[in-house]
């Protein structure tokens, strides 16, 4: 049985969650994350690269950006499959759903922005917030 989700992060009062829509329990999507988030080194870069990180809102249609976003998945996921063509940003980063390691180290300044799923209580059962705290 499939169960969606949310994953990402909330840095200076703002939320960055992308959607996942399959195994989003704890014992798969959770257990995933726990792994990516006990290896970080240095959460200062994570902190840096996440008040960096661009949003954009998943159900958007790509636009002349959606060069510069699949120019930037290529480079650095160059073996992903894609299911179909993306008819919006959700399709264009689907194959990564399910982890957090290309924002936490770097590879992608994008994230499909799903934070309104969380309040669709009949669908999103899990999410996994990383709350970043600023240090002075």
């Amino acid at each position: 049985m499939s169960s969606q989700g949310l994953c990402g992060f909330r840095f200076r009062e703002q939320d960055k969650l992308a959607y996942n829509g399959l195994n989003s329990n704890p014992d798969k999507l959770g257990l995933t994350l726990l792994g990516e988030l006990r290896s970080v080194e240095d959460w200062g870069a994570v902190k840096t690269r996440v008040g960096k990180l661009n949003s954009i809102c998943e159900s958007q249609q790509p636009d002349y950006q959606d060069g510069i976003l699949k120019a930037e998945l290529r480079r650095h996921f160059p073996n992903l499959e894609f299911r179909t063509d993306a008819v919006d940003y959700h399709d264009l980063f689907s194959p990564l759903q399910g982890t957090l390691s290309p924002y936490l180290d770097g590879r992608l300044s994008f994230m499909p922005d799903a934070s309104d799923f969380i309040y669709d209580s009949s669908h999103c059962e899990w999410a996994y917030i990383v709350t970043l705290i600023r240090m002075n």
